[in-house]
């Protein structure tokens, strides 16, 4: 964590090598992304060109989901999409990129993205908290009856660590679950995650 992105070019025909391309982050615009991309911190968001050189490896776990099946150009967006998941910084700031050490040790928050990314006005996300007798379901949380949401602006958008793969219930699938719930990919949810919401006051809300 965090991860990165990359194209697969060919599967060896032992089943067992894979030849892919990784993508690495434009280079930014504004000063502020400039440094955090001097800095060689992690870049979840925005536009990513293949590299030059391609890379093979036998280890199929260190894939963790598709992002795209029909990536043709040399260049593509990616940007929080309504209904996914994503993990963010706790208490980020562009200044992490004078330490880099930050982003390692910090601590995580989970959000559930409740509108599509507007390049004028980002992206908003509603806080997660994790359902009670449950190691990875999670709901909105909800703060007198509303959702505890935040808008992550475009100059922001670095704040996002990585997207956390979810099956989000209709409602019955497992007893205890409701329609809205979503259970997280264990595998993706950071060990430093930071609890700021009880989980006993969790309250579901379905999704828009």
């Amino acid at each position: 964590m965090p991860r990165r992105y990359a194209q697969i070019d060919k599967m060896m025909p032992d089943m067992f090598h894979l030849s892919v391309t990784w993508f690495k982050p434009c280079i930014p615009e504004s000063q502020d992304e400039k440094k955090w991309f001097a800095a060689v911190l992690p870049i979840a968001c925005g536009s990513l060109v293949l590299e030059c050189n391609k890379f093979t490896f036998s280890n199929r776990a260190m894939l963790s989901h598709l992002i795209s099946n029909g990536i043709t150009k040399q260049q593509f967006e990616i940007y929080p999409r309504k209904g996914e998941v994503w993990v963010l910084y706790r208490d980020w700031g562009i200044g992490c990129c004078s330490n880099p050490l930050v982003t390692k040790n910090c601590d995580f928050q989970m959000v559930e993205i409740i509108t599509d990314y507007l390049e004028d006005l980002g992206v908003t996300a509603a806080y997660l908290a994790k359902v009670a007798g449950y190691k990875n379901v999670y709901c909105r949380y909800l703060e007198r009856g509303n959702v505890l949401s935040i808008n992550i602006p475009r100059k922001t958008l670095f704040m996002f660590s990585h997207n956390v793969p979810a099956f989000r219930f209709e409602g019955g699938e497992i007893d205890g679950t409701a329609k809205g719930m979503l259970e997280l990919d264990p595998l993706a949810v950071p060990d430093n995650l930071f609890q700021y919401f009880s989980s006993a006051i969790a309250t579901c809300t379905d999704a828009p």
